[in-house]
């Protein structure tokens, strides 16, 4: 029995404090599986003292504005079609050279650079939310349905948003996004959202 218990592993799981938060949203991640909403539950916890607070005051700005999708789409979309579109204009304050492919260190990142956008630049992000949502329902009302419906995967339905709101300011056409056969829809199938992929898809858009 004594030798039993002194071959015995237990895994232990060492938390340094002075390491960066992202650090520990990888960890719990990681170890305890979590699911998007309670990923974001404690990430509005962990990061209480900047400003993401922001993200819940833009979704009551657009239920208030839309009784379409834009109206419908939820924090958790939100967040992520924030941090895109932070990337995209060159606000999430991260090392383009460096954790390119961390998806914890972008969000970090850009989540404390949520303190500095000025309220021009968020009003110009929910101008572009509702242009573009509408625009999605004239393309396709159905598909847009089943988004709000919960038809998707909340990252997936994010993904596809931010890229939509991106790739309006940038083409102005979003057909190719709707058609699941296109190389530009395969590409967001990858749901991390990292510096590396945000810049494989706006430069796939800038093509």
């Amino acid at each position: 029995m004594t030798g039993m218990i002194m071959r015995t592993i237990v895994p232990l799981q060492i938390i340094e404090y002075r390491s960066p938060k992202y650090m520990h949203m990888m960890a719990g991640k990681f170890i305890e599986n979590w699911t998007e909403t309670r990923e974001y539950k404690i990430r509005k916890i962990v990061y209480k003292e900047s400003r993401i607070e922001l993200v819940e005051r833009i979704r009551e700005v657009l239920k208030a504005e839309s009784h379409g999708l834009a109206g419908r789409l939820s924090e958790i979309n939100i967040f992520y079609m924030l941090v895109v579109w932070m990337v995209y204009t060159n606000k999430a304050g991260v090392d383009e050279f460096k954790y390119t492919s961390n998806e914890q260190y972008l969000l970090e990142h850009a989540t404390y650079e949520m303190d500095n956008l000025q309220d021009r630049y968020i009003d110009d992000f929910v101008e572009c939310i509702i242009y573009t949502c509408n625009k999605c329902e004239e393309i396709d009302r159905w598909k847009i349905e089943r988004f709000a419906g919960g038809g998707f995967n909340e990252k997936f339905k994010s993904i596809f948003m931010a890229i939509a709101v991106c790739m309006n300011d940038i083409r102005g056409n979003l057909r190719e996004l709707y058609d699941e056969r296109s190389y530009l829809y395969s590409m967001l199938h990858d749901t991390s959202v990292t510096y590396a992929n945000i810049s494989r898809w706006i430069n796939y858009l800038r093509r």
